[in-house]
């Protein structure tokens, strides 16, 4: 979700069910070894009042300043440059 304003943020953490909610950032799971994953076979003791309880990790990355451009595309200017230095 992408939003500059915190009680809009707050509203999405409330009132939505997901596996997991990022602000300010896209597919921010992929890189997380921490956060896991409902399947097959938790449904017993602990792990199942866990996937019961719908836990729902967030996370908040600022939109400004966008710190993200520099690694997605298209990459123009001194991102293209940076990237021809790294990858020649």
């Amino acid at each position: 979700m992408f939003s500059p304003r915190p009680e809009i943020e707050e509203r999405f953490v409330i009132e939505t069910a997901s596996g997991l909610l990022a602000f300010g950032r896209a597919l921010a799971h992929l890189d997380s070894q921490a956060m896991r994953f409902g399947g097959m076979g938790k449904y017993h003791g602990r792990a199942s009042l866990e996937v019961f309880a719908h836990a729902k990790p967030v996370v908040k990355k600022p939109l400004r300043p966008d710190t993200l451009r520099l690694v997605t595309p298209p990459y123009r200017g001194a991102e293209r440059a940076l990237l021809g230095r790294l990858f020649r």
